[in-house]
């Protein structure tokens, strides 16, 4: 069904009427069926990474992702802003509506420009795709989060500071191998599978494991370094009970002659942790391996893919 429109001094006449009748009881200064007047407030607070982190662990931040949610399932507005464009002193002004807000900021985040915040507030995460089931890739950045409640009201003129926090560690592994062998790749298990940004809870994934190899160096003929960001294998606060918890190492590495893959795994058992460098030294080849780390190994000779874990290697 078509309405006729309607003419341009009848249209204003209309509109002239509905809006007279909605505010006839605000004449006179009776307020009291007035609606409420929108404020927008502006507020200002500044990001700051946490620097409490191992020499060689990349504390600058590249790039932010910042959200304000004004309800758990409503996402309000968001922002990602690059490197070039942060505010010399790394303050930062946005105008709202007068409401309380929950604030977010990922920096490093996963996917940069393109990973859009999720809709409600508890599903905001820092954490990868699979590549393949239960396989995630290591990073090549160090991600940080940090939240923050913010109530703005009528007049607001404190000055916020939202601290991130690093949610990865650094892994760095020099491996020696035998100069028949060639391939060798790597892979670690027994990490977490992300963090829940707003929550500060950490993501289990038993089964996950992670490819090492997106930064692998050949450093000689039989030599290979291995550096990537990867989730901790526990948070910090429970750094006292890591005696009792393993993570696991793997080296895979192919014989040149026969094509035979040999698999080395590495029993760890100190810590991965959010914000620390964990660097181990590996020798590989057919007697026993060991590495500066504490740790124990298991090999296995002509390893195919299927007896344990598919590597797709």
């Amino acid at each position: 069904m078509f309405m006729k429109p309607i003419s341009a001094d009848l249209y204003k006449v209309f509109l002239f009427a509905v809006v007279s009748a909605g505010f006839s009881s605000c004449i006179d200064e009776d307020l009291s069926d007035c609606p409420p007047e929108e404020r927008e407030i502006s507020i200002l607070y500044r990001i700051e990474a946490e620097h409490d982190v191992d020499n060689g662990f990349d504390a600058e931040l590249h790039d932010l992702r910042l959200g304000f949610w004004n309800s758990p399932s409503s996402l309000y507005t968001e922002a990602y802003i690059e490197e070039k464009d942060f505010p010399a002193d790394m303050v930062f002004q946005i105008t709202l509506p007068s409401d309380d807000y929950s604030h977010v900021a990922v920096a490093n985040g996963i996917g940069g420009r393109e990973a859009y915040f999720p809709q409600t507030l508890d599903d905001v995460c820092v954490r990868q795709d699979e590549t393949r089931p239960d396989t995630i890739c290591g990073m090549t950045g160090a991600a940080f989060t940090g939240n923050l409640p913010v109530s703005i009201e009528d007049s607001q003129e404190a000055l916020y500071t939202v601290l991130l926090k690093p949610v990865v560690g650094l892994v760095k592994f020099d491996v020696t191998g035998s100069p028949a062998q060639e391939d060798v790749r790597c892979y670690i298990s027994g990490t977490k599978a992300g963090f829940n940004a707003w929550h500060g809870t950490w993501i289990e994934h038993p089964s996950l494991v992670t490819d090492g190899n997106v930064n692998a160096v050949d450093v000689s003929e039989t030599q290979k370094h291995f550096e990537f960001y990867s989730f901790p294998t526990m948070a910090e606060d429970t750094k006292a009970l890591a005696g009792g918890d393993e993570w696991h190492v793997y080296f895979y590495a192919t014989d040149k002659e026969n094509g035979n893959i040999t698999q080395y795994i590495f029993s760890m058992r100190e810590p991965l942790l959010a914000g620390r460098v964990f660097e181990a030294s590996f020798e590989l080849g057919p007697g026993e391996g060991w590495t500066d780390a504490e740790a124990g190994v298991t090999i296995q000779t002509d390893w195919k893919p299927g007896n344990d874990y598919n590597h797709g290697i």
